[in-house]
């Protein structure tokens, strides 16, 4: 096997585990189950949402704009926010999430 053949190996595994070890490290903190639920569903949800309506912006303005959207879907099902970092980790695993389109070569 070559070494970009591990290289994309390792890579592969990191943006699997990533997710999976975030809703693990979500359970052991103790975070209610409906806030847990409302998390991992509102998140990938507010990450596609500014992906397609916000291309021209940055990604720390993008991540900003999720992070609200969040606490907006928190706020309107009147369940208790939760800690920023909690939800920018939410944010983060969900744009490892989203699929990737390739580059279009420079001719």
């Amino acid at each position: 096997m070559s070494p970009a053949q591990w290289v994309q190996i390792v890579w592969q595994l990191i943006f699997v585990a990533w997710p999976i070890i975030f809703v693990i490290a979500l359970h052991i903190d103790g975070i209610p189950e409906r806030q847990r639920k409302a998390l991992a569903q509102f998140a990938p949800t507010a990450v596609h949402k500014i992906e397609q309506q916000s291309k021209k912006l940055s990604g720390p303005s993008k991540k900003q704009l999720a992070m609200a959207s969040v606490a907006k879907s928190f706020k309107a099902v009147r369940l208790p926010p939760l800690p920023e970092e909690v939800v920018s980790e939410a944010i983060e695993a969900a744009v490892l999430l989203l699929p990737t389109v390739p580059e279009k070569p420079s001719e």
